[in-house]
């Protein structure tokens, strides 16, 4: 099978008013193409290197077809526009360009390295040259329409507000007015203003538009927001006979800004029924029933922004919470796992993700958790010692139970959202088939864990108490025995010679490594404790010479020299 192949047009010298100029910006370190500089090429004459480039004007528009067609079928991340940006610059090899493909071409190339930081500037240069361009008046016009009807082409009024947004991402208020202006688009003209704090430039400029058009609500709504007013919004939702959510929103936001919750409410519900598609109102009004309590309906509205936006971590998150407050932790654990996910670097949200597990019982999730927040934040991380104790007890007896216990996959946990009977949206769990990492490898996981507490607390009483009872309860006496030591010393640090609680902290932890010696019948583990109990009880012999907690102490040393002289005996 072979394939035709158009010819490309000959190269030919373009007119002049026919071509565009391509922005390096100086301060920019990133090149369009790999520097070549040090290399030496043979001169190559404009014909051959055409010969070689150039395509014909259709399979250029195929080639931009294709690039927006991956965008059309990838969701919006930095990869998608990586595989777009490689078809553009295929195109731009090419010396033989009409003005409008070229056009499109400079126009694709800006928006896609707008989301890359270090060549930003250069992207809102190249974004501005192109709407300057349509404005020249040098050359033949006449240059600018062959093939014009082969891309979609925006158009100049598309191309100037789409660059007056940028402006404003990027601060350039002032600048991003005067765009407005020439769009006559005064409600971003007011927007602009309040930005830069000139209120009362904006509140010109909606009394100006309201003595042209009295009955306009939009000028309403651009005068309430310039001046802070609810009649004004108000005034607005009459004069459009309660058909525009525009003025809704701004009431609703302005009761958010100063905290009537309840009233906000009400206002987000009617602007929502008329524009649900509205995703930062619905997040909005999440927020304002959460804080008058009507979980019911922010749950709702919640499920609202993770239907419309799956990948906001803060809605997952926000969901979970409210799952939690309406007595079902199974729902807010699912919801939870996803803002997890969307959020890996947030501690608080995975913290929150380890006392839900906990609580549930899912001990191979609290151990990722755990694992997860001490790589994270290290010696930094406040660690509650309850929860703690309430995990590695729980993974213990899941341990005692199999001691071939696999590892689950805990990441293999999805959720999305439907629509049920009546309308309203429902979180779903997508079932998920969990497989064993390796057979026995929980085992190994637990013990990395004890070993990453030990390294990253150490003087922990706690942990290594807990730590210490992990071991024992799992037949490793050596190390049970040497964290016991260790807790005991740790709670050395506190004033046990004259406090008589610390003293008896201190002495509980005694009795716990002498009888873990006594039954091991090893003559270091018998010595250590024996001259750990000898300095114990000279330290408090000056405060509590005849104190109950020193029998104990002496008894549990004539234990210890009793093992040591039948292990001496054998």
């Amino acid at each position: 099978v072979t394939k035709s192949v158009l010819p490309a047009e000959p190269f030919q010298e373009p007119q002049a008013g026919a071509r565009l100029r391509m922005i390096q910006s100086e301060d920019c370190n990133i090149l369009q193409r790999p520097s070549q500089r040090n290399l030496v090429f043979k001169e190559v004459d404009p014909s051959e290197e055409a010969a070689s480039n150039n395509l014909a004007h259709l399979d250029q528009s195929v080639l931009l077809s294709l690039c927006l067609n991956v965008r059309n079928n990838n969701p919006h991340h930095g990869l998608t526009g990586r595989e777009m940006l490689a078809y553009v610059e295929r195109v731009m090899l090419c010396t033989n360009l009409p003005y409008s493909i070229e056009a499109m071409c400079l126009s694709l190339k800006g928006k896609l390295e707008w989301e890359r930081s270090r060549v930003q500037e250069r992207a809102l240069l190249q974004l501005q040259e192109l709407v300057d361009t349509f404005l020249t008046e040098d050359g033949d016009s006449r240059a600018r329409f062959p093939w014009f009807w082969i891309v979609p082409l925006p158009s100049y009024v598309s191309m100037l507000k789409d660059l007056g947004r940028r402006y404003v991402q990027l601060g350039m208020n002032k600048t991003a007015e005067s765009v407005g202006e020439i769009l006559q688009d005064w409600e971003f003209v007011v927007q602009c203003c309040l930005k830069q704090g000139n209120a009362k430039r904006a509140e010109k400029i909606a009394r100006d538009l309201l003595e042209k058009e009295p009955e306009n609500p939009l000028h309403w709504c651009a005068l309430g927001e310039a001046t802070s007013s609810k009649e004004h919004y108000l005034t607005a939702w009459e004069k459009s006979k309660h058909r525009l959510a525009s003025a809704m929103r701004g009431l609703a936001r302005l009761c958010v800004e100063k905290e009537e919750w309840e009233e906000s409410v009400q206002y987000f519900d009617k602007a929502l029924r008329l524009n649900p598609l509205y995703g930062g109102n619905w997040f909005t009004m999440g927020v304002a029933c959460q804080r008058c309590k009507q979980y019911t309906k922010a749950m709702h509205a919640f499920t609202r922004v993770v239907m419309l936006d799956p990948d906001d971590g803060m809605a997952w998150c926000n969901l979970g919470g409210i799952f939690l407050e309406l007595k079902q932790p199974r729902q807010a654990l699912t919801a939870m796992t996803m803002a997890t996910k969307l959020m890996e670097y947030s501690w608080q949200v995975r913290e929150n993700h380890l006392r839900i597990a906990a609580t549930l019982e899912e001990w191979q999730m609290a151990l990722s958790d755990l694992m997860a927040l001490l790589e994270s934040r290290g010696h930094h991380y406040r660690i509650d010692t309850g929860d703690l104790r309430l995990i590695v007890e729980g993974l213990t007896k899941s341990l005692l139970k199999d001691k071939e216990c696999p590892a689950l996959d805990t990441d293999a946990v999805a959720a999305k959202v439907e629509e049920s009977e009546d309308g309203s949206p429902k979180l779903v769990v997508v079932p998920t088939q969990q497989g064993p990492n390796a057979p026995g490898s929980l085992h190994k996981r637990v013990v990395e864990l004890m070993k990453k507490l030990s390294g990253t607390y150490t003087d922990n009483e706690g942990v290594y108490g807990i730590i210490a009872d992990f071991y024992a309860a799992t037949g490793e006496h050596h190390s049970a025995h040497e964290f016991y030591l260790k807790q005991e010393r740790a709670a050395k640090t506190t004033d046990w010679k004259n406090n008589e609680e610390c003293l008896a902290a201190v002495v509980k932890i005694a009795v716990k490594h002498m009888e873990l010696a006594v039954k091991m019948e090893d003559l270091q583990a018998v010595s250590q404790s024996t001259r750990m109990i000898a300095n114990t009880m000279k330290g408090a012999a000056d405060n509590f010479a005849s104190h109950a907690l020193m029998s104990e102490l002496k008894g549990a040393k004539q234990k210890l020299e009793a093992a040591q002289r039948a292990v001496l005996g054998a």
